[in-house]
């Protein structure tokens, strides 16, 4: 599941996203706003940019209600109590005046749940491998197995006029416009990217925190048509640890 808020000025909305149980963020989304989003993100370092020069316009009060909401939900859903997936509930900072509203689902826009997840309880992100990893994989699905990220990592940027290459093996959402630009040349730079691991890299041997992979991860493993989802289950211990 996936607890998700949002603000904008003294507007704010919360809702629950929940595979299999309502409506999913893609139906939430109108053909409109897919056009802004391939205008507006065509280049995601653009888009990171702009939030490090806080042009986000928000204000605390609706902020902190937002939050608690947020919070609110995401302890239900620990404690096996009933949440609402599906709907939203939105806050009305300027009349004071909250509503909810439920989402049609959209069919053509819901993507499969993730299934099978196989807990990992000693995969952590800070220590096991890619090669590890990729070979967990393998075990469970076969030897053509591969893993797949949800996003694209730039692996290096390369300067087209002298081949100077530097190296991130960063999310590409973390890296903002200016890393684009080669620092001795000026030029901009090409980016090496991949959102999959197959085995033929020269990197296997970095750890999935070093490659941007986040604790508590889950990792699509996948052979042909056969998949399966790995998670990180062994940073439970530290990285929910609030002592």
């Amino acid at each position: 599941p996936w607890v998700d808020g949002a603000i904008q000025e003294l507007m704010g909305i919360v809702r629950v996203f929940w595979p299999g149980r309502g409506a999913n963020y893609e139906s939430t989304l109108t053909d409109y706003d897919f056009q802004m989003i391939s205008l507006r993100y065509s280049c995601p370092l653009l888009a990171r940019n702009n939030l490090l020069q806080g042009k986000v316009p928000t204000t605390p009060t609706s902020a902190s209600i937002v939050a608690a909401f947020q919070t609110q939900e995401a302890l239900k859903i620990i404690h096996d109590m009933e949440v609402e997936p599906g709907k939203a509930l939105l806050i009305n900072g300027l009349t004071n005046d909250i509503y909810k509203t439920e989402y049609p689902v959209v069919a053509d826009r819901l993507h499969p749940q993730l299934e099978p997840i196989v807990e990992l309880p000693t995969a952590m992100a800070a220590t096991t491998t890619l090669a590890e990893l990729l070979s967990i994989a393998q075990q469970q699905l076969g030897a053509e197995a591969i893993l797949e990220f949800s996003h694209e990592i730039v692996i290096s940027m390369v300067d087209p006029t002298n081949g100077e290459e530097e190296f991130f093996y960063k999310r590409m959402a973390r890296l903002s416009e200016d890393k684009l630009v080669s620092p001795t040349t000026g030029v901009k730079r090409e980016m090496r990217l991949t959102h999959r691991i197959t085995g033929a890299e020269d990197f296997l041997d970095r750890t999935l925190a070093d490659v941007d992979i986040a604790p508590l991860s889950i990792i699509r493993g996948r052979n042909g048509q056969k998949a399966a989802y790995f998670e990180l289950t062994g940073d439970k211990e530290s990285f929910l640890s609030f002592t």
